[in-house]
């Protein structure tokens, strides 16, 4: 099932910025073939709802360029709130960032995130160490089972002032051990209980690797990690 910019309302939404000057692909979002040109990465999503109430999520994000242009790749699951935005208002930051604080307060401590007004749509940018914004519009819509496949067109793409952070292994296995947690819900309702171990197993190795070479912040954020996954998984261990 696919979904394209389905009202005229949308058209004259971007009608508008294309008018506002945001959309800036051709040179200051080709930036976006730097930061992300691993393949799939990982970053914050920034959505709002029909009232404009914020959502801010970790995704997994990969760089598409089709003849020649630029998009984002995004893949929720169709039961989160980000794909209910996504769907509803079209709109999203993509923050790029390194930082693992930022992943676990978005998950955990929301209130914790502070924020700072777009230029080009509604949903803000995260405010902090992030390494790159990327304002976009949704431009297809593709549902696959469970997840949904959507592309993202860049309007604006602007420098954060940055993680600041040399690589840090306890850094890289916090963020990974977090993207686990993230995956475990949608993996036990679909019956995939082997991969659930799996995945945990995965948290059980970084939280034992952070624990001797993580500070006492990468620690502690780890064991909430490994605690609140003991608790999605205890029943299953038996």
């Amino acid at each position: 099932m696919s979904s394209s910019l389905p009202t005229h309302k949308w058209f004259i939404r971007l009608n508008l910025i294309l008018i506002s000057g945001c959309v800036r692909i051709a040179d200051e979002c080709n930036i976006i073939n730097v930061y992300l040109r691993y393949g799939h990465h990982e970053a914050l999503v920034t959505t709002v709802d029909i009232q404009g109430r914020v959502n801010t999520a970790p995704m997994g994000i990969e760089l598409l360029n089709v003849e020649g242009h630029n998009y984002i790749l995004v893949q929720p699951y169709i039961n989160t709130e980000t794909y209910r935005n996504l769907l509803n208002t079209r709109e999203a930051v993509i923050n790029v960032t390194s930082d693992v604080m930022l992943y676990y307060y978005s998950l955990f401590n929301p209130s914790r995130l502070g924020y700072e007004s777009s230029r080009c749509v509604r949903p803000p940018r995260i405010s902090g160490y992030v390494d790159l914004y990327v304002e976009g519009l949704v431009e297809e819509v593709n549902i696959v089972n469970d997840r949904a496949y959507i592309k993202l067109k860049p309007l604006l793409c602007v420098r954060g002032c940055g993680s600041n952070l040399a690589f840090s292994r306890a850094n890289a296995l916090v963020i990974e051990a977090l993207t686990q947690y993230t995956k475990l819900p949608a993996l036990i309702s679909l019956g995939y209980l082997d991969e659930v171990r799996r995945r945990f197993e995965v948290v059980k190795y970084a939280r034992e690797v952070v624990g001797r070479i993580g500070n006492k912040d990468l620690v502690e954020v780890v064991e909430v990690i490994y605690h609140k996954c003991l608790d999605v998984v205890r029943n299953l261990l038996i």
